[in-house]
């Protein structure tokens, strides 16, 4: 079976455009954060906005953003273009949709709901994923099974997520938003911050025109004890298989697992779940010192689309040999076998990595990187 590249990667986020932006700001553990702007009954708490760069106003935010992290993926990839054979898969909320009473109106969804509407960029295949917060994760799983599986020569994997009411207000009824900020692994974590952004990964056969690391193992799940947070089992089984996956399909042993970019968004429940995960696979493969972090401290939770950023980070540990510190993580939880990282920490070249990402409804995956 033909192992999946990642040949190119692009990336909006409260840290500015491009991945590499993102990358060196990580390395500094500074969040970017701002009183929400959301609703008057939220207004105050934290939240996380892209800054501008030079948006007209003219197209909608989350479309700006989508075709600009797709620009940046194709450029890593060395085209200009997808081809017409290309397969384009959507994380998001909800498709674009034709209005009910005419396939030629606008949708009468509001845009910041509504799926990037990408049909005047690429006319080719496409298919909507949604899976709540771990939908581009989910999206990337689609993505790999596409490429080895021989349905696609290329696969583009795009997300975006604008701060809006809808979204907020669904974070806030169920008591998910920090009011102070995000501090994933905190012992006084209490809660989300909110960001928005967006990413797309350029997904090719290995060892084709070009190289880049591998999308190993992808591994999705759904269930769980509870409809709004995962459960450590669940957890450890996602990230288990994604370690299976490569060793069947890479030949890259599960004991090379050198960092964990962890989904933590800073809930209690959550991060206790994920972390008890994270020490039981650490205890099964033996290893005594597992650098784990999040980005979510730092730039906020990009909800549906917040892989991305996990897997831009993971994907530059590997390359740079240096994983990120956890932005707002000042007393960690206490671990055994887990460390949890408050500042910059060096790892092995050919180490492999772990991205999480779960959701409401009890949506589960687990992505692995490994260097080509």
């Amino acid at each position: 079976m033909t192992a999946a590249a990642i040949t190119g990667l692009g990336l909006v986020s409260p840290y500015g455009h491009g991945t590499e932006v993102f990358w060196q700001k990580l390395l500094t553990g500074d969040p970017v954060t701002e009183p929400s702007p959301t609703s008057p009954a939220t207004a105050g708490e934290p939240v996380a906005r892209v800054p501008p760069a030079g948006e007209t106003g003219a197209t909608p935010r989350k479309q700006t953003w989508a075709r600009e992290a797709l620009a940046e993926a194709l450029r890593a990839a060395g085209r200009a273009e997808l081809p017409p054979t290309a397969l384009l898969v959507i994380a998001g909320s909800t498709p674009c949709l034709p209005h009910p009473t005419s396939p030629h109106a606008a949708s009468p969804l509001p845009d910041e709901v509504s799926g990037p509407d990408l049909r005047d960029y690429f006319g080719g295949a496409r298919v909507y994923v949604t899976h709540a917060c771990a939908s581009a994760a989910f999206a990337m799983a689609l993505a790999q099974q596409c490429v080895t599986g021989g349905t696609a020569d290329i696969v583009a994997v795009v997300g975006a997520s604008v701060l809006n009411p809808y979204d907020y207000s669904s974070m806030d009824v169920v008591r998910a938003v920090s009011p102070t900020g995000a501090r994933p692994f905190d012992t006084t974590r209490d809660g989300i911050t909110v960001g928005e952004g967006a990413g797309a990964v350029i997904l090719e056969p290995a060892g084709g025109r070009r190289r880049g690391p591998l999308l190993a193992g992808a591994s999705c799940r759904v269930g769980g004890g509870s409809a709004s947070a995962s459960d450590d089992e669940t957890i450890a089984a996602c990230m288990r298989d994604a370690l299976a996956q490569g060793r069947e399909r890479s030949r890259v042993h599960p004991g090379r697992l050198g960092y964990v970019h962890a989904h933590a968004t800073g809930t209690p429940q959550g991060d206790a779940a994920e972390l008890l995960a994270l020490e039981g696979v650490a205890r099964e493969l033996g290893i005594h010192d597992l650098p784990s972090g999040s980005h979510k401290g730092a730039i906020g939770h990009l909800l549906h689309s917040s892989a991305f950023p996990g897997l831009v980070a993971a994907v530059n540990a590997l390359r740079d040999g240096i994983a990120p510190p956890t932005a707002g993580l000042e007393t960690p939880e206490p671990t055994e076998r887990v460390h949890l990282l408050r500042r910059p920490h060096r790892i092995a070249r050919d180490s492999t990595a772990l991205v999480n990402g779960f959701g409401f409804g009890g949506s589960n995956a687990s992505l692995l990187i490994a260097p080509s």
